[in-house]
C-alpha cells in the first residue's frame, strides 16, 4: 500500500505543476519574445505571441489529460490487485492460515477425514470467490420425487445477503478410480431471517435433471458436490477422498491436492434411505435442535437440567452445534455422546463476525441444517434454546400432548380449525406455543422444597425451572417470541420463532395456552430492572417434574463426576481426583480414536 500512496503523491505534484504552467504568465513571456518578428510589426508580433501561448496551453492541457488517464489506470490496476488478493485468500489453502491458533490445519483435516468416511460431519469450508461464502452440508432433497436423477441438492451455507457471487454446482461421481463432473447453475436463496446484515444463511440449490446430462455420465444421484464461482473450473479427475482411506496420512496426502483446488470445498451429499420402511418409521419420535453454543458456554448445571427435563418431556435425541464450549460442558457433552443421546457438530470455522456480519453465529444455518439432517429419522423436531422449556398443562410429556390432545381435538391452525391432523385437505406441519417470560431477577419461590437444591453428597443443585415460578401475566401472541414443534417432512425452511415455509398441503397450529406454554427463563430484554414492574402471576406448572428431575440430575452427577470433577461436591477430598484425571485423559484419548461423534471437539 506504500507504493500506491507514493505514486499518488507524485502524480498530484505533476498535475499541480501543469496547472501552474496554465495560469502563470511568466512562463509564456520567453516564448513570445523568441517568436517576435520585428520592431515595426507590433500587431503581427502580438498575434504570434498569442498563438504561441495557445500552443503552450494546448500542450499542457494535453499533458494534464494524459496524466489523468494514467492516474485512473493506476487506480483500476490497484483495485484489481486487491480483488485478486481477496480471491486467493478465499481459497481453502489460504483460508486455513487464517484459522485461530487452536484450530490448526491438522485439526481441520482431521474433521474432514471423519466427514468423508461418513463417521461425522464436515466443518465449514470456503467457496473461492470475491466475497466471503461458505458451505457446511449438502442434502439430496427428493421429497417430491424418488426417481433417480431428479430432485435437488440442497446445500446449507453462508453468502452475501444482497448481490452475492454467481455460483455453480459441480456435481461429482467416483467411478473406477476417476471422478466425473457435471456443472449446473446454482440458485441462491437467502434464509429469511437475515436482519439485513451483510451475510446471511442461505440455501444453495442445485437442480437435478438427468435428461439433460451427457450420455457418458451416470444417471444415478451424484455422490458429492463442490460449489464454485465459475462454470468450468479445472476439477481433479482422480478419485476423490470421499472413499474411506485406511490411515490419516493417506487422507492427508490425498486432500493436499484439494486444499488448493479451484473451488476450495468438497461436500459429500447426504442421502436418506430409499427404504419406505425406514422412512415411514423414524428412529426418534421427538428430537431437539439447539442453536450454536457460543461465548465458551460453560454452565454445566443449566446444560444437564435442560437435557434431563426434556428427556422427561419425551425427547430422545439432542443436536448441538459447537461454536465455543467451555471445558466443563465439553466434558459433560462427551459423556452424553457416549450414551447416544447427544450429537455435537463442529461450528467454529465460520469466518464471519457474529452480530456485525451475520446473526448470532449463523443460527439460521444451524436450525435448517438440523431440519434436513433429521428429516427422516425424527417424527417431530423441537426448535428451542437452552433457557426455554415447553410445559404441557394437561399431559406429562409433549409426545402425549401431541398424540392424545392436539391430534384428537380441534385446534386453531392459521385461522382454520383442524381435526384429526387434517382439515380441508391440509395437514398440520407445526405447532406454535406462546411465550411467557420468567425473569431471573424476580425472587425465588419461597415454597421450593429444600430437597430440590441439595444432593445426598451435599452438592448444590441449581435447577432454574423449579426455583423461578413467577412469570409475566401478559403472554406474547403466537409467532412473536414463540417456539414450535414441527414435522420435518412438512417443512422447507424454519426460523427462530416459527416456520417460514411449508411444503404444499401443510399449515401451522396455534396451541392454546390452556394446553401448553413456553417458559422462557431470562433477564430483562432491554437491560435494567424495568421489566420487574410488569404484572405477574405465580406459575408452578413445572413442579410436577420436580422429584423426577432432581433424581435424574443427581444420577448424572454421580455418573459423570468421575470424569468431570466440577460435578463432585465442592467439599470433597481432592486427592482421589488426581488419580481419576489420568483415567479421564486415557478415556478421552481412546474415545477420540474410536468414537466418530467426538470429532467436533477436536478443534
Amino acid at each position: 500500500m506504500l507504493w500506491k500512496a507514493a505514486l499518488t503523491r507524485r502524480i498530484s505534484r505533476m498535475i499541480f505543476k501543469c496547472r501552474l504552467s496554465l495560469t502563470s504568465p511568466a512562463r509564456t513571456t520567453p516564448t513570445t519574445t523568441r517568436i517576435s518578428i520585428g520592431k515595426g510589426n507590433g500587431k503581427r508580433s502580438a498575434l504570434a505571441a498569442s498563438g504561441a501561448a495557445s500552443v503552450v496551453r494546448a500542450d499542457n492541457v494535453y499533458l494534464l489529460a494524459v496524466f489523468f488517464v494514467f492516474f485512473l489506470l493506476v487506480m483500476i490496476v490497484a483495485q484489481v490487485m486487491v480483488m485478486r488478493s481477496e480471491l486467493s485468500a478465499s481459497v481453502a489453502g489460504e483460508w486455513l492460515k487464517r484459522l485461530p491458533q487452536e484450530q490448526s490445519r491438522d485439526a481441520w483435516v482431521n474433521q474432514l477425514w471423519f466427514c468423508f468416511q461418513g463417521r461425522s460431519v464436515c466443518p465449514w469450508q470456503p467457496v473461492a470467490g470475491r466475497e466471503k461464502c461458505f458451505v457446511y452440508s449438502a442434502y439430496l432433497d427428493d421429497t417430491a420425487s424418488n426417481n433417480p436423477g431428479t430432485g435437488t441438492v440442497r446445500v446449507i451455507g453462508v453468502a452475501k445477503t444482497k448481490k452475492p457471487d454467481r455460483l455453480w454446482c459441480q456435481l461429482g461421481w467416483a467411478t473406477n478410480g476417476t471422478a466425473n463432473w457435471i456443472a449446473v447453475p446454482a440458485q441462491i436463496k437467502a434464509i429469511r431471517e437475515h436482519w439485513n446484515l451483510r451475510y446471511s444463511a442461505v440455501f444453495i440449490l442445485c437442480p437435478l435433471s438427468s435428461k439433460n446430462w451427457p450420455a457418458s455420465h451416470p444417471r444415478s444421484h451424484p455422490e458429492f458436490v463442490s460449489i464454485s464461482t465459475s462454470e468450468h473450473p479445472t476439477m481433479p479427475d482422480h478419485d476423490l477422498p470421499i472413499r474411506a482411506t485406511s490411515t490419516m496420512s493417506e487422507f492427508n496426502a490425498t486432500h493436499g491436492h484439494w486444499a488448493d483446488s479451484p473451488t476450495g470445498n468438497l461436500l459429500p451429499i447426504i442421502r436418506y434411505s430409499d427404504d419406505p420402511e425406514i422412512r415411514n418409521n423414524p428412529k426418534h419420535q421427538l428430537s431437539v435442535c439447539v442453536k450454536p453454543l457460543h461465548y465458551s458456554f460453560n454452565r454445566v448445571d443449566q446444560l444437564i437440567e435442560f437435557i434431563e427435563i426434556h428427556r422427561l418431556l419425551g425427547v430422545s435425541h439432542f443436536t448441538f452445534y459447537n461454536h465455543t464450549v467451555g471445558e466443563n460442558c465439553d466434558c459433560v457433552l462427551r459423556r452424553y455422546i457416549e450414551q447416544g443421546l447427544v450429537e455435537v457438530l463442529p461450528w467454529s470455522q465460520l469466518d464471519v463476525i457474529s452480530q456485525k456480519e451475520i446473526r448470532t453465529e449463523g443460527i439460521f444455518a444451524s436450525l435448517n441444517d438440523c431440519l434436513y439432517r433429521h428429516m427422516f429419522d425424527s417424527q417431530y423436531l423441537l426448535m428451542i434454546d437452552l433457557d426455554e422449556l415447553i410445559v404441557p398443562r394437561t399431559k406429562f410429556t409433549l409426545t402425549e400432548l401431541i398424540a392424545s390432545t392436539l391430534l384428537a381435538n380441534n385446534t386453531v391452525a392459521g385461522g382454520i380449525h383442524s381435526s384429526a391432523n387434517s382439515h380441508n385437505g391440509y395437514q398440520i406441519g407445526a405447532y406454535y406455543f406462546r411465550n411467557a417470560f420468567f425473569y431471573l431477577s424476580w425472587p425465588d419461590d419461597p415454597g421450593v422444597h429444600s430437597a430440590w437444591s441439595a444432593t445426598a453428597s451435599s452438592r448444590h443443585l441449581d435447577l432454574i425451572s423449579l426455583r423461578k415460578t413467577r412469570r409475566n401475566f401478559k403472554l406474547h401472541p403466537h409467532r412473536i417470541r414463540s417456539k414450535y414443534i414441527c414435522r420435518p417432512r412438512a417443512v422447507v425452511e424454519v426460523g427462530n420463532h416459527f416456520v417460514w415455509e411449508f411444503r404444499a398441503g401443510n399449515v401451522a397450529a396455534h396451541v392454546p395456552d390452556s394446553l401448553a406454554l413456553m417458559h422462557h427463563y431470562r433477564t430483562c430484554e432491554f437491560g435494567g430492572d424495568t421489566c420487574l414492574a410488569n404484572p405477574s402471576i405465580q406459575d408452578r406448572s413445572a413442579w410436577k417434574y420436580g422429584d423426577a428431575l432432581v433424581n435424574a440430575v443427581r444420577r448424572r452427577f454421580e455418573q459423570f463426576g468421575q470424569y468431570c470433577p466440577t460435578l463432585l461436591p465442592f467439599t470433597a477430598n481432592q486427592q482421589p481426583l488426581r488419580t481419576s484425571m489420568a483415567t479421564i485423559a486415557t478415556t478421552i484419548a481412546n474415545a477420540t480414536t474410536t468414537t466418530s461423534t467426538l470429532s467436533p471437539f477436536s478443534s
